[in-house]
């Protein structure tokens, strides 16, 4: 099918680099026509809509190119990021909260049963905010954000035991703003910094040895066999798909226009790119603006829808299980919820 072109407005950005700001996005796919086709798994059902600020009632559903769609999590407290580890066993998930004073914060990461239910375990050491988890490929550790040294920073967990102390990788000296952590196969670690009030991503050695700025972006997603990356970038005022080499050469871009795209996450196969977008809910005011999760192949063919429904939803990981697992706000607060794409994602291509 070709690049496509994502037309719309882009308002605040939903998923920006920022942690300690409230901010919803904007942008709309009009151009493109509708997506996917029927409407599968919860969608039926409305609970009321919470941090999202949409108000009454919340819908969620799959569309034809996927289906099982499934409520991981239930407690009160906002979640996102899930991250599943490579033997699919456990999901790292972040906590946030947030007030009109202070905005944003992060009070740690917990473990949860990928199948809902079991409790949850506190990872990170209490004191602190941390987020963004990114398991190592061998699932004996993961890195993630926090604040713990001071200025955010890169870190990594020693091991996979709740509230294990942590080594930093980058500092906030080294790397200012650490955020958005992805891990290749050989363990080089890409990151989101900021310089200038402008996002980058580079990438470390897990030992701390080898930065470099790689190039301007957010968000990266190293491929499943390490050798191409993922990422979002500003393009004139609105959040773009992108892909590159690991070294940042030969960058394409897979998505034009105005309209906001965050959160990209490969497919086990490396055949598809999962994010969030929103679409055609713009002109509805900052709180309204709602993101659906679209799948896309890494030439920028083959666009297609995965949700809808006045649920918001974000943080999409495509997990060595087939689910794709994202938080939505279907039941007020941002719980983690999962739906398994279709083997042949047999939705109607926009």
């Amino acid at each position: 099918m070709g690049l496509l072109a994502l037309v719309g407005v882009v308002a605040i950005g939903c998923g920006p680099k920022t942690r300690g700001k409230k901010a919803r996005g904007g942008g709309d796919f009009s151009a493109l026509g509708a997506g996917g086709g029927g409407e599968g798994g919860e969608g039926g059902e409305g609970g009321e809509a919470g941090g999202g600020g949409l108000g009454a009632k919340a819908s969620l559903a799959t569309t034809g190119a996927a289906s099982n769609l499934q409520r991981v999590t239930t407690d009160p407290i906002d979640e996102e990021r899930p991250m599943l580890s490579p033997d699919g066993g456990t999901l790292l998930v972040g906590l946030r909260t947030w007030t009109k004073k202070d905005g944003f914060h992060h009070p740690g990461i917990v473990a949860v049963s990928p199948n809902g239910g079991g409790g949850r375990t506190m990872m990170t050491p209490g004191g602190i905010e941390a987020d963004r988890a990114a398991w190592l490929p061998d699932g004996s550790s993961y890195v993630y954000a926090t604040n713990g040294p001071g200025a955010w920073s890169l870190v990594r967990a020693q091991s996979k035991s709740a509230g294990s102390p942590y080594a930093v990788v980058a500092s906030g000296d080294v790397a200012p703003g650490a955020d958005y952590p992805t891990v290749a196969p050989d363990g080089l670690v890409a990151l989101t910094i900021e310089q200038n009030k402008v996002l980058f991503i580079a990438t470390i050695r897990l030992d701390g040895s080898g930065y470099q700025l790689l190039q301007q972006g957010n968000q990266a997603a190293f491929s499943p066999d390490g050798k191409r990356l993922a990422f979002i970038r500003d393009v004139n005022g609105s959040t773009q798909l992108f892909v590159s080499a690991r070294d940042g050469g030969g960058v394409a871009q897979l998505t034009f226009g105005k309209a906001a795209v965050y959160w990209p996450t490969w497919s086990p196969d490396g055949q598809w790119i999962a994010f969030a977008t929103n679409r055609g809910t713009e002109y509805q005011g900052d709180d309204a603006q709602r993101y659906q999760l679209f799948v896309v192949r890494p030439d920028g063919s083959g666009l297609m829808q995965l949700t809808n429904g006045t649920s918001d939803c974000g943080f999409p990981m495509w997990g060595v299980d087939g689910f794709i697992y994202f938080n939505a706000n279907k039941a007020g607060n941002y719980d983690i919820w999962r739906l398994r794409p279709n083997p042949d994602l047999g939705g109607s291509a926009i």
